[in-house]
């Protein structure tokens, strides 16, 4: 009898089988995470928003199912989601809407703070800006100004960076480093290029190079001039 009744008891949850599916959603261009995107399981007539962080969770019968994402603005997404794996999904901007209803946004942040070398010129100042635009045209710029000295050291680094907000096209990286520290004998003028591209899943390749004027004083006090040329790849993953 007791058999009964528990075999009973478990037939609603084993016939109803719910399993979890889970993610989280960005925005393709800003990699930025999405709340309040629209999370429909169709087939079973359920639905759901992401959160604050960008993160859905949606009960299904099914331990995969087909999975529907949506948002003002944004290209409409159908993913097949495992609930085994917590999937990331990447909405891309409409174009046909923008070039309908044309919008532009920018984005400016600016920090200022601390830098410098503790052993050699300790006093110094770091300025960084960054300006990013959405719209019909997706481009982000980026700054950063770095200057420290103290009595005869000094040196100064800055660097731009574009990104062109285009799926596989080229991001491009400029940055310029002079030093000059008189008291270690030592000087350092360095301009270095970097072209990025973009791959899906957030992973980029990097192509470039640097050029490096070496000036130091030997140990027979003889001034010494040295230049070299460093190729840069490499393979990036952005979290």
């Amino acid at each position: 009898m007791r058999i009964l009744v528990l075999f009973i008891l478990l037939t609603p949850l084993v016939s109803s089988g719910q399993y979890k599916l889970t993610g989280i959603v960005r925005d393709s261009l800003t990699r930025e995470t999405m709340p309040g995107v629209n999370v429909i399981l169709e087939s079973q007539n359920k639905g759901t928003v992401t959160n604050a962080k960008g993160e859905f969770e949606i009960e299904s019968k099914t331990e995969s199912a087909r999975v529907t994402f949506s948002f003002i603005g944004f290209n409409t997404v159908t993913r097949t989601i495992h609930a085994s794996v917590s999937e990331s999904i990447e909405l891309t901007y409409d174009k046909q809407l923008l070039e309908d209803n044309p919008i532009h946004h920018i984005k400016a942040n600016l920090e200022l703070g601390y830098f410098g070398d503790k052993e050699y010129a300790p006093y110094g100042a770091i300025l960084n800006f960054s300006i990013q635009s959405v719209g019909q045209k997706n481009i982000g710029l980026t700054s950063s100004l770095k200057y420290w000295e103290q009595q005869k050291n000094s040196g100064m680094e800055f660097s731009i960076y574009k990104d062109l907000g285009i799926l596989f096209f080229p991001n491009i990286l400029f940055s310029y480093k002079s030093i000059d520290y008189a008291d270690n004998e030592f000087g350092l003028k360095q301009v270095r290029g970097l072209v990025s591209y973009k791959l899906p899943r957030f992973f980029a390749v990097d192509f470039g190079g640097s050029y490096n004027d070496l000036s130091r004083i030997n140990q027979l006090e003889t001034l010494t001039d040295e230049q070299h040329f460093n190729g840069i790849i490499g393979l990036t993953k952005i979290f």
